[in-house]
């Protein structure tokens, strides 16, 4: 439970991440 809960956060972290990325190559 503990590592699957791990590794949600760490992929919608990384969505986040990549979400802001793309908000500055588009300005």
């Amino acid at each position: 439970m503990s590592i699957n809960y791990s590794f949600g956060d760490v992929d919608a972290h990384g969505a986040t991440i990549r979400a802001q990325a793309a908000s500055l190559e588009a300005e």
